[in-house]
């Protein structure tokens, strides 16, 4: 995203190619707890516990992970 701010800032592209770029990104990007499998970083059970107390808290995935103490905060930004 910043690499297309700073092209938004330079006029290399329009606001509207901006938000259409990053509209395409988000739904074609993975979600970090099927990386987070595919990867081996936590297990179906944790996966399923960040999720439940993520549907109570409306916190993002990887701060739940990090909470719970399954995921660093180094893990999350690798993943």
């Amino acid at each position: 995203m910043h690499f297309g701010l700073h092209l938004l800032n330079v006029g290399r592209i329009t606001g509207p190619q901006f938000i259409q770029a990053i509209s395409y990104q988000l739904r074609h990007r993975p979600q970090i707890g099927a990386l987070a499998i595919e990867t081996r970083c936590l297990s179906m059970h944790d996966l399923f516990r960040i999720l439940s107390l993520q549907s109570t808290s409306h916190q993002s995935f990887g701060q739940v992970a990090i909470e719970l103490g399954i995921l660093s905060q180094a893990e999350i930004r690798e993943l």
